[in-house]
């Protein structure tokens, strides 16, 4: 193990620096800011620390601003907890250069107040093929995967639980382009959501508020609840939506709770698991149907036959069983 002096790599697109344990992923924190870094993770990595950990970038320190891949190893057992107005995840704040892409995090307990999501905070960079599953808490734009959105998100999922008070989302908290519209595609959210503003605050079951995007081939499957007396922000797929175009994409009408139609199409649970419903998603490349519903192809979930042991989801990483149902 390399102790946080990576095993390996001088940071170059062609030679990344090897991820191999707790000390180096903290060790990712001397390279905040800079561009064209690359990070690629050699093995699954247990944390190992004492007292509070904070995530990678911040607004103090400036965001992470280069490539993560993980490779398609996980990250179990986070608990992160962000410093007061701060963004809270597994990365707090990352840049428009930055990419994260093939990082799983495994049991993830992410709190803050603004800006938290199991993955990153806030997102100025691309995210790519990466999942969260755990539960986030905050405030204001909170996400299963990513508190607030500002660039494409692509084949990501977020599984578990979600409480916030605005613009809460069982995948992205917010999101809102600043130049370029958003792309949100072949993406799902199968999490309990909670918002606990008592006026008006935005739910969804897939993202919170919308301002800018485009949302494509993407569904939520979990409970929606929200406190708030106005439920006019609220939507089993889809929040508040502004300037948004929603194609193709599906919420679970009885799971949800939820019935609106202007924001995501409901579907019964049943509906959900006919591979017919999702019209003109991949079912060759980038989804396929197993346990009731779809699942990306590259998270490789089937359901063992192992003798003795009761009816279970499982995540295959890399050859390797997660039993996942302790979060949906």
């Amino acid at each position: 193990m390399a102790g946080g002096l990576f095993g390996g790599g001088d940071g170059s697109k062609s030679n990344p620096f090897l991820v191999e344990d707790f000390a180096d992923f903290e060790a990712i924190k001397n390279h905040l800011v800079k561009e064209d870094v690359y990070f690629q993770q050699r093995n699954d990595i247990e944390f190992n620390y004492e007292g509070d950990w904070h995530p990678i970038g911040d607004y103090a320190n400036g965001p992470f601003g280069g490539v993560y891949d993980g490779a398609g190893y996980k990250i179990p057992n986070v608990i992160s907890i962000a410093k007061e107005g701060h963004p809270g995840g597994l990365f707090g704040f990352i840049s428009n250069t930055a990419i994260l892409k093939n990082t799983n995090v495994v049991n993830i307990t992410a709190t803050g107040t603004d800006f938290v999501g199991g993955l990153v905070g806030h997102q100025q960079g691309l995210v790519e093929k990466c999942t969260a599953i755990g539960e986030v808490n905050g405030n204001n734009n909170v996400g299963g995967l990513i508190g607030f959105c500002q660039r494409n998100v692509t084949q990501c999922s977020s599984r578990g639980t979600v409480k916030g008070k605005d613009c809460v989302g069982g995948l992205i908290g917010r999101g809102s382009f600043t130049v370029d519209p958003i792309l949100i595609s072949d993406s799902y959210a199968v999490v309990d959501v909670t918002g606990t503003e008592t006026e008006s605050g935005k739910v969804g079951g897939l993202i919170g508020e919308t301002h800018g995007l485009r949302i494509a081939n993407s569904f939520s499957q979990g409970k929606v609840k929200s406190d708030s007396i106005e439920k006019t922000y609220v939507g089993g797929l889809l929040g508040s939506v502004s300037e948004t175009t929603v194609l193709s994409s599906y919420y679970d009408l009885e799971k949800s709770g939820m019935s609106d139609v202007d924001r995501g199409t409901p579907k019964t649970t049943a509906a959900l698991a006919e591979q017919s419903t999702f019209v003109g998603w991949d079912f060759d490349e980038i989804w396929k149907m197993e346990n009731g519903r779809p699942w990306l192809i590259f998270e490789q979930v089937i359901q063992p036959p192992v003798s003795g042991l009761p009816c279970e989801f499982y995540l295959k990483i890399r050859g390797r069983w997660f039993r996942l149902n302790p979060f949906n």
